[in-house]
């Protein structure tokens, strides 16, 4: 999965583009699952990774600004407890 993170809104803003038609993925340290997706047009967006049920799922919380580094954590956990992992 790569080096963890504490995520934090200077961070985010600082992240580079990747190759075109490539991502990137910065793992946050404190939310489990909770990464940042940044794809190669800049766009970056919260999304919580977990195994379920065998398959590994992604789940949209929000794209960066409009979500918020304490919201994405907060939904992190409430999508985690959802789905009965937490």
């Amino acid at each position: 999965k790569g080096q963890r993170h504490s995520l934090t809104k200077a961070l985010i803003e600082q992240l580079p583009s990747p190759a075109r038609g490539k991502r990137a993925y910065c793992w946050d340290s404190k939310a489990r699952g909770l990464c940042v997706d940044v794809t190669s047009a800049g766009t970056k967006s919260f999304y919580v990774v977990r195994k379920f049920r065998g398959r590994v799922e992604r789940v949209l919380i929000g794209r960066f600004p409009d979500t918020t580094v304490a919201k994405a954590r907060q939904r992190a956990g409430e999508i985690a407890t959802l789905i009965g992992i937490r």
